[in-house]
């Protein structure tokens, strides 16, 4: 159920920014992102954040709790019993959220990160004031293998080179601010990608050929070493393997298929809507069918 933080929101606020996170145990590295959090939280009041326990266990449980209780209604926390995935637990979030506060952008971020600067929030949003026709934008771009067919859709991080060039496919959902209004149009994530893997690109393929551009920006943030907690993700990682077989090959060959053999160029949104039916679009009813 909603963490009684988020029931005492006012609703339909509008603010700059949702931003959603997704929990999964590792409780020392979202210890050390909360710290980095709290810092942004003193910064700018046009934001909130809303979090998922998808069934943490209780040191990382416990963090999440008494860090939205310190924020008194800054931060909204939400529990499910079971990881239901990165595209249906980031569109759980923002149809959560949607029912108290009106985004103008929505911003992902990822449980193993550190935030060096803690206006980074206002610096996307600077940026994409500034660039109306950006409908995605992150600082981590990747790029996918067209040759040699038999690794079609393998992926790899760009350069620093090729980011400022533009020569990238899609941007890291680790990082990713979109806007809302483009959101409303082509929808956010497809849990068709569930558990994870590919569900970021196949939005940021989907938002350009809608027509909206993605970019390139600089966020001052690293990825954690997790040491021992190591152990933790290879387990999790098995427990996914275990209930969705391998959903990374699975995930890829669906994404080859629909955005790169054969490349789809344009569609609008009311097409999209229809070739792609799991997609979340936050303008309907929703079509989450599990229980909170």
């Amino acid at each position: 159920m909603l963490d009684t933080a988020a029931s005492s929101l006012d609703k339909k606020t509008p603010i700059d920014v949702l931003v959603t996170l997704l929990v999964w145990d590792a409780h020392l590295a979202v210890a050390r992102l909360l710290d980095s959090l709290a810092g942004c939280m003193a910064q700018s009041a046009q934001w909130r954040l809303f979090i998922l326990d998808q069934g943490s266990a209780a040191p990382a449980a416990g963090l999440l709790k008494d860090f939205s209780q310190r924020q008194k209604g800054r931060v909204a926390l939400a529990r499910v019993e079971q990881n239901i995935g990165y595209p249906a637990g980031h569109n759980l979030l923002h149809r959560l959220a949607c029912q108290h506060f009106a985004p103008r952008h929505l911003v992902t971020i990822n449980s193993d990160l550190v935030f060096h600067d803690p206006r980074w929030l206002d610096g996307l949003v600077d940026f994409m004031d500034a660039h109306p026709l950006f409908g995605i934008a992150g600082p981590t771009g990747v790029i996918y293998q067209r040759e040699p067919f038999e690794r079609l859709g393998w992926c790899r991080v760009a350069t620093t080179e090729e980011l400022q060039s533009g020569q990238f496919d899609g941007i890291s959902g680790s990082v990713c601010i979109m806007r809302q209004s483009m959101l409303d149009e082509i929808g956010l994530f497809d849990e068709s990608f569930t558990p994870g893997y590919y569900e970021d690109t196949d939005l940021t393929f989907r938002a350009r050929a809608c027509g909206w551009q993605v970019a390139a920006c600089p966020v001052d943030h690293a990825h954690q070493q997790l040491g021992p907690e190591n152990s933790t993700s290879f387990i999790k990682r098995e427990q996914l393997a275990a209930k969705y077989g391998n959903f990374q090959k699975r995930n890829r060959n669906l994404f080859v298929e629909r955005w790169l053999v054969p490349e789809i160029l344009s569609i609008d949104g009311l097409h999209a809507r229809s070739l792609f039916p799991r997609v979340y679009y936050p303008t309907t009813a929703g079509n989450l069918d599990y229980a909170i």
